[in-house]
């Protein structure tokens, strides 16, 4: 946790979805119904409130069947849940192009629903990428040169809350 997955999976999805006929993006949560993100996916690619009454999974279905879509699931905990979603979402057919990207805690789910190949681990960052991230979010310095100027007290309380952040740049 912390390391920056859904920003990260959101910025490369606000990107994107404009290059897809309809998108959609749901979180998923520690305790999930299937049910609840059926219908959230399906409210966001464009399946009408009657046809999501009628027969939610065959007209989401159909839907995504016939257009290119990006839907970002984020916060998937566990594999029992995308077995319960990928039997309404068409498998991928690379003529359409459409995409479903996740963010999950356990690189086993990733594995689990795409592969090794599909599977993009973040890493923590290191004290001078951490330092610099911190210096422009905290303080609004373009650079770790502000500091030239800043007391040394400063420099050593932002230095010690860096270190005590261990790289997770959301800690």
């Amino acid at each position: 946790a912390g390391l920056g997955k859904t920003t990260l999976a959101k910025k490369l999805y606000r990107h994107v979805c404009g290059q897809f006929e309809c998108s959609g993006l749901v979180y998923v949560s520690q305790q999930p119904s299937a049910g609840e993100i059926l219908h959230d996916i399906a409210k966001h690619v464009g399946v009408t409130e009657q046809e999501r009454k009628d027969n939610l999974e065959g007209n989401l279905r159909s839907l995504l069947k016939t257009k290119r879509y990006v839907i970002l699931l984020d916060d998937i905990w566990d594999v029992e849940i995308w077995n319960c979603l990928k039997v309404v979402i068409p498998e991928r057919d690379s003529k359409i192009g459409s995409r479903i990207i996740i963010t999950s805690r356990n690189s086993n789910v990733g594995r689990y629903i795409g592969g090794d190949s599909s599977l993009h681990v973040l890493q923590p960052l290191d004290f001078e990428n951490s330092f610099e991230l911190f210096t422009k979010n905290i303080f609004n310095f373009d650079n770790n040169n502000n500091w030239v100027n800043a007391s040394s007290d400063l420099v050593n309380i932002g230095r010690n809350i860096v270190e005590r952040c261990e790289g997770l740049p959301l800690a």
